[in-house]
């Protein structure tokens, strides 16, 4: 029973991973200890934190940056993680991952930008379909695909309605 993600009630002392765990109604914990070689009463009662279901993953990332700056274990981190996220936040590996990242060079605790999948549209293929439209106004899908076969009759309408911006097609 770790004692970082619980808030002392009654008692005086910390807590310790030797001790009778019991759960009570209204969301608390005791745990009978002993600290220091001294009896510290019968009973030591802690408040459990409630758990957050879904978090943000940079919220997650920047919990692993904080502790990891404070030279804690990659394990120990993701057990800090399990107890107030939840067991499935994030495995162990990728906070090893993440650890070792910040302890690197990694200052930024949000998702890096991907280029994503490339784009099959080309300035130069809007260009050369606008040509084409505008050497006749009077203009089909059919037409356009008959003109360049090697694009699809979608990426055609695409090109036509979304980029071009034309509305009426004959």
């Amino acid at each position: 029973m770790a004692g970082l993600f619980y808030t002392l009630i009654g008692g005086a002392c910390a807590a310790t991973s030797a001790g009778v765990v019991s759960r009570h109604s209204l969301g608390t914990t005791v745990l009978s200890c002993s600290c220091v070689g001294k009896l510290c009463g019968l009973f030591c009662v802690f408040k459990m934190f409630k758990i957050i279901e879904s978090p943000a993953p940079c919220e997650v990332w920047s919990v692993i940056r904080f502790l990891s700056a404070k030279n804690l274990s990659a394990a120990h981190i993701h057990r800090q993680i399990c107890e107030v996220y939840g067991a499935t936040a994030m495995c162990q590996g990728k906070v090893r991952k993440w650890v070792r990242d910040f302890k690197a060079v990694r200052v930024n605790v949000h998702d890096d930008s991907r280029s994503g999948r490339p784009s099959v549209i080309t300035d130069d293929m809007v260009a050369s379909v606008e040509a084409k439209i505008l050497e006749n106004r009077r203009f089909t899908i059919s037409t356009l695909s008959d003109e360049f076969p090697e694009v699809s009759r979608s990426v055609l309408y695409k090109i036509v309605s979304e980029e071009l911006n034309f509305k009426k097609l004959c």
